[in-house]
């Protein structure tokens, strides 16, 4: 699903003009706090008028320009006012001589880029002068190849740029990049001579120099990021010290092309791994995912001059990041959200919490057995005192009842099992870390704390009106099994075995002996070191063959270890 979802913002980011816009935009903006161009000092440009193409010829063959690497004339009118002069001057420098050709189009279609006679192509080479635009006009690009398909013959073609031309003069085995030019502003920075000012400059001024020679009657200026506009000359000066220095921007392709596509990934990996921890984690580690990369593209733009593209790489993030939650919410989250709600009805929110974090939800419902400590326990006389009164009003002290008590188990580490009635069924061990003799000693803690807590709550129903009211509590520990069990819209963790039913026969047995705490040999085995208790000897309970041994609990030890 995250190779979909950046494949389809990478397909967006390339054909939506939207989306390619705000791209340009964000090359833009880089582009304004970029440092200062590195311009390379070997470039000599100078502008001629028409009437001056001829000396323009005399003064290339002038021995003190025998040094230069290459020249560059961007004259179209050149090639048919003096063609014999040019193909004569070409035979007799030394130096290559590289001309500017411009689209050729008619009825706006491609027919071809060479617009000078056949006759000179043997004696020079060429190299493409235009800057095709970007849709909104501007010129940020400047392949070092153009290829295109020619109108004429429909055949594929392709022709260095003309600053790529004049380069591969010195270094003819450089292999073309893909790049963006580097826009120092309105102006290259370099000063334009005019022809009378270079034939007054010394022979070594041309030692090891690129001559860019243009038309003054070019005024045509070429509208680039930050409003600026530039003359063509300037801006072959510009595109061609880019390569001399090192200087100009790398667009890859092939990396702009894999980026959305391993952050949707990623994204989609970091959203497995976080939204167990919940929504907002997850939405913290996509947005440091978002700020690194913005990071990693701003740093790579500054001081590697590499464009990686910030909208479809940060809309694959953002795609995906939907995407997988909205299916998270719908399909995992639901079902992780219902567990957690089972899990909330029996356990206090900190013991939920911590589960959590140290294990899984679906780890938390597996059957296994377990050594358990089971607690019941119910309200004396409470049915029949519940027949006299309003049912407002015993609704009013279930509910108090009930909820002091369930306070005091979750405060003992203990696990809300079940409401019956006004009886009350926790479990000590069922989940989470398991340790039999902590488990019983909480278990009867929890015991003895409700005692004191009905102590209260009965002055308080007596000064109502009420009549006392006692509890009797049963407690039982042994080997039970563990199950998240229900209808699939209405599951609960509860415990199965014949502990259960033993430690519900004991809570009984308090009738019979006038008691409020009972437990059975098993939970004695671990409490007796904390504990003052009175064995009660042994009790054949219902529905079992063996006897039980039974105690009651008075309290506490005196000057006894409390865990």
């Amino acid at each position: 699903m995250s190779l979909l979802m950046g494949g389809l913002c990478l397909l967006a980011g390339q054909t939506l003009p939207p989306l390619q816009w705000l791209e340009s935009r964000l090359f833009d903006i880089r582009i304004y706090f970029q440092h200062e161009p590195k311009l390379s000092p070997d470039l000599v440009l100078l502008e001629v008028a028409p009437h001056e193409y001829l000396s323009l010829l005399q003064f290339l063959n002038r021995p003190a320009l025998k040094q230069l690497k290459a020249a560059g004339l961007d004259l179209p009118q050149l090639f048919h006012a003096e063609s014999e002069a040019l193909i004569q001057t070409a035979k007799k420098v030394p130096y290559r001589l590289v001309l500017a050709s411009h689209w050729v189009k008619e009825k706006a279609r491609l027919q071809g880029i060479l617009n000078f006679a056949p006759s000179l192509r043997p004696y020079f080479l060429t190299g493409f002068a235009d800057y095709p635009p970007d849709s909104d006009g501007l010129i940020r690009q400047q392949p070092a190849v153009y290829r295109y398909r020619s109108a004429a013959d429909l055949s594929h073609k392709q022709v260095d740029a003309f600053s790529w031309a004049l380069y591969r003069q010195a270094y003819p085995q450089a292999r073309p990049p893909y790049s963006s030019l580097l826009h120092a502003g309105p102006a290259s920075g370099y000063i334009v001579h005019s022809l009378a000012s270079l034939r007054q400059m010394a022979p070594r001024d041309f030692a090891g120099k690129w001559l860019l020679v243009g038309s003054s009657q070019d005024r045509n200026k070429l509208k680039t990021p930050l409003q600026s506009r530039i003359r063509p000359l300037e801006l072959h000066a510009q595109a061609l010290s880019g390569w001399l220095t090192g200087s100009y921007y790398r667009h890859p392709p092939i990396l702009n092309l894999i980026l959305p596509l391993f952050l949707a990934a990623l994204t989609f990996g970091m959203l497995y791994l976080t939204l167990r921890w919940g929504l907002l984690v997850s939405l913290f580690a996509v947005l440091m995912l978002v700020i690194s990369y913005c990071t990693l593209s701003i740093f790579s733009f500054q001081y590697f001059n590499t464009w990686l593209e910030l909208t479809a790489p940060l809309l694959s993030v953002l795609t995906t990041a939907g995407a997988v939650t909205v299916f998270f919410n719908r399909t995992e989250g639901q079902r992780r959200a219902a567990i957690l709600n089972t899990f909330r009805r029996h356990l206090p929110e900190e013991m939920v919490k911590e589960l959590l974090e140290n294990s899984e939800p679906e780890n938390l419902t597996l059957h296994e057995r377990r050594i358990v400590t089971v607690m019941f326990t119910d309200i004396k006389g409470f049915s029949r005192m519940g027949e006299k009164l309003p049912p407002d009003q015993i609704i009013r002290i279930l509910n108090e009842y009930l909820t002091a008590m369930t306070d005091i188990v979750f405060n003992n580490q203990g696990t809300l099992d079940k409401y019956i009635g006004d009886g009350i069924m926790a479990v000590y061990g069922n989940i989470g870390e398991n340790n039999p003799r902590q488990n019983a000693y909480y278990a009867v803690k929890t015991a003895l704390e409700m005692r004191t807590e009905m102590e209260k709550l009965q002055k308080k129903w007596m000064h109502q009106g009420l009549r006392p009211l006692q509890i009797r509590i049963g407690i039982n520990t042994g080997e039970a099994l563990v199950g998240y069990v229900g209808h699939p819209k209405r599951k609960e963790v509860t415990v199965i075995g014949d502990t259960v039913n033993t430690a519900a026969r004991i809570e009984t047995l308090n009738k019979k002996y006038h008691s409020h705490i009972l437990i059975s040999h098993s939970t004695y085995e671990y409490v007796k070191d904390w504990m003052d208790y009175v064995p009660l000897g042994e009790e054949k309970l219902t529905g079992k063959s063996s006897s039980v041994k039974i105690y009651e609990i008075r309290g506490w030890k005196e000057e006894s270890l409390q865990v």
